[in-house]
């Protein structure tokens, strides 16, 4: 995504007619004679993208925002305009019906903002995260482990992104990436770590009882919705309870488990209040237009939670027009994960970078994730990996039948069991050493 500033008006036009224009749908230049430089033209015909912000001005007073939604088209009078040539189709993000501060670059016909560093980037750029509910891409100039970090959320069309995965190893930047976010927008909901307050969903059910119930005069009907409503968001999940009834008077919620058990949603499980907690009261919160923000929901989770609770936040966003935003280290969540949502953070020479490109996470296997993505350059204890490392060693320098190989392997076989993955191929190394110098004689 790249952020433009341009003039819309010829001369003769009025503030009025420029939003008429706008509010039909596109953007446009008119024709220069030779005389006149092409480069806006050019820029505005090739460079311009689909995804592209532009800030609409008359000098240096700004009016409105827009995105552009269409390719370049040409020809004498397109668009409705005899004096619009070229033309561009947008959506229409905001007008500047209040007083905003003066633009800070008031010439020039078409310019793009490049560096984050310079003003008019960072007015359009503010502009454009009050108005948008997603966020597409984050310049960081300066912010704690952060220092010239630029991480976009789209997919290769220059679409907002419904799901964003933030990986890394501890000590990576992902919960201080989400309180950025955080204090950037004004359009965020936050759960940070720890934030299962099952009080809140308590009562958020109740409520929801009780408006139904009133509505439609039917306790059980409005009892029996509920319950629909539960399993339909959580399906596939496998949960093995569900809500059984409601003592409005007590202010009981009660739940029931796979054996017919009841028992109160203060006696849920650690890993199901948190299920509640941030997904159930999404959903009844009803958030519109927001950038959720959720720092690791996996902990408390069972791994078979974790590898579809993506799924969950993706129905989420697809139905009520958010964006999620994930931080995590959850494995299973990670190979659950569209490879386009992923954004890795690696520390590279005491500087935080992003690995986007990655070509693969969906289903791998949970020890190629930690060491492919993750970067985890060893999945056994540091002892054991030393050991196995000093077994190779000796294996490439053919000593297996010296006192110190025969006394490691014997060891490490007690520990990890004869199928043990390093164990089977030293033994396999071991015969083509011997069928090798069997042949050499």
């Amino acid at each position: 995504m790249t952020y433009w500033h341009m003039q819309l008006h010829p001369n003769d036009k009025t503030r009025a007619e420029e939003y008429q224009i706008l509010d039909r749908g596109y953007i446009g230049l008119g024709d220069w004679d030779d005389k006149r430089p092409t480069s806006q033209i050019i820029q505005f015909k090739d460079e311009m993208k689909k995804g592209d912000i532009v800030l609409i001005k008359r000098g240096e007073k700004p009016f409105a925002l827009v995105e552009v939604i269409g390719d370049s088209e040409e020809g004498d009078g397109v668009g409705g305009n005899d004096w619009i040539y070229y033309k561009r189709d947008i959506k229409l993000l905001d007008k500047n019906v209040l007083e905003m501060p003066t633009f800070p670059q008031p010439r020039g016909t078409l310019q793009k903002s490049i560096s984050p560093k310079t003003d008019t980037y960072k007015y359009i750029d503010k502009w454009y995260k009050k108005v948008s509910y997603a966020m597409k891409s984050i310049y960081i100039e300066d912010y704690k482990m952060f220092k010239d970090l630029n991480i976009d959320f789209v997919d290769e069309n220059n679409k907002a992104l419904p799901v964003v995965v933030i990986a890394g190893i501890n000590g990576s930047g992902k919960t201080s990436l989400l309180e950025y976010i955080n204090k950037l927008s004004d359009n965020t909901i936050y759960f940070p770590v720890g934030s299962n307050k099952i009080e809140n969903i308590k009562e958020t059910i109740l409520k929801k009882y009780i408006d139904r119930a009133f509505e439609i005069d039917k306790p059980s009907e409005a009892l029996r919705e509920l319950q629909v409503y539960i399993k339909t968001i959580f399906d596939g999940l496998d949960l093995t309870f569900n809500l059984s009834r409601i003592n409005y008077n007590e202010k009981k919620v009660l739940f029931q488990d796979n054996s017919g058990n009841e028992f109160d949603i203060s006696q849920l499980s650690t890993g199901e209040k948190t299920l509640l907690s941030k997904i159930l009261y999404l959903f009844f919160e009803n958030y519109k237009n927001k950038i959720i923000l959720i720092d690791e929901p996996e902990l408390s989770l069972h791994p078979s939670w974790q590898n579809k609770i993506l799924q969950v936040y993706k129905k989420f966003a697809d139905k009520n027009n958010c964006q999620i935003i994930i931080a995590t280290h959850s494995p299973h969540i990670i190979g659950s994960a569209n490879p386009e949502y992923l954004r890795i953070l690696k520390k590279v020479d005491n500087k935080i970078e992003v690995l986007d490109n990655i070509d693969r996470s969906y289903g791998l296997e949970f020890d190629k994730i930690l060491t492919d993505i993750m970067g985890v350059e060893n999945l056994r204890t540091p002892e054991v990996a030393k050991d196995i490392k000093r077994l190779w060693e000796l294996l490439e320098d053919e000593d297996y039948e010296g006192e110190e190989y025969i006394k490691l392997y014997s060891e490490l076989e007690d520990l990890l069991g004869s199928l043990d993955e390093d164990l089977l191929l030293a033994r396999l190394e071991i015969a083509k050493i011997k069928s090798q110098n069997a042949q050499s004689k």
